[in-house]
């Protein structure tokens, strides 16, 4: 008696399995761009065939890189992509900032280099949507000892806390500080606001023997360096 012709999904289990065990033996680096992001959306869409949804994604965004970084609404404007698949794929990349973040503050990283301090402000605010500021505490080798990421808004619209970050200072015998803040609207260039604040905190650490050491900016996936440009 022949056998019976295979259902749908039968067919994308099958493709499923094949896929898993070709990344099993060969790698994540054997797939194509389209057939990673195609594999990711196994676990957010069950017992149905990704690999169009993948190119769709990929259209629209550019790259697999645009997908995980593009956000949950723009995720909702592309045909098939539900809430559940958007919120999926939009909180991929804040878990890998945030496992970033986590490890860069467990091993305290010394950030004597500008491109250091750079990368440590985009790793505390790379995915901050609104404007945020960040404080980030080093002892006298200029290795981090704490930071504080909750201070929302930027210098142009709330006023910092100052007495709160000199207590903070004191608390954790700070030697050095870096203030970094985010320009949700991709302007990587000081304010005049930016700069007033920063030399009024800079004269008011002095009074508790803390050197402010950098001001960074970040504007989505750029920095700016207040030590860098000569402004501190």
């Amino acid at each position: 008696m022949p056998n019976s012709p295979k259902t749908s999904e039968e067919l994308h289990k099958n493709h499923r399995q094949r896929m898993k065990e070709r990344i099993r033996s060969q790698g994540i680096f054997s797939l194509q761009e389209h057939e990673v992001l195609e594999y990711l959306l196994y676990y957010a869409v069950q017992r149905r065939d990704t690999n169009p949804l993948a190119h769709r994604l990929i259209r629209h965004c550019g790259s697999l890189g645009g997908v995980l970084s593009a956000s949950y609404d723009d995720l909702l404007t592309v045909q098939g992509v539900t809430p559940h698949i958007a919120f999926f794929l939009s909180t991929l990349s804040e878990i890998m900032d945030y496992s970033a973040a986590k490890e860069a503050k467990e091993q305290r990283p010394n950030l004597s280099d500008v491109e250091e301090r750079k990368a440590f402000a985009l790793s505390q605010l790379r995915t901050a949507n609104r404007e945020q500021a960040c404080v980030v505490l080093m002892d006298h080798n200029k290795k981090v000892i704490a930071t504080r990421a909750d201070f929302a808004g930027g210098f142009d619209t709330v006023t910092i806390d100052v007495r709160e970050i000199m207590a903070f200072c004191l608390q954790k015998q700070a030697v050095y500080l870096m203030f970094a803040h985010t320009h949700p609207n991709g302007v990587l260039t000081p304010s005049s606001k930016d700069v007033e604040t920063t030399m009024q905190m800079k004269r008011t650490l002095q009074g508790i023997g803390v050197t402010l050491l950098d001001h960074i900016l970040v504007a989505q996936n750029r920095t700016y360096s207040f030590k860098e440009n000569m402004m501190l």
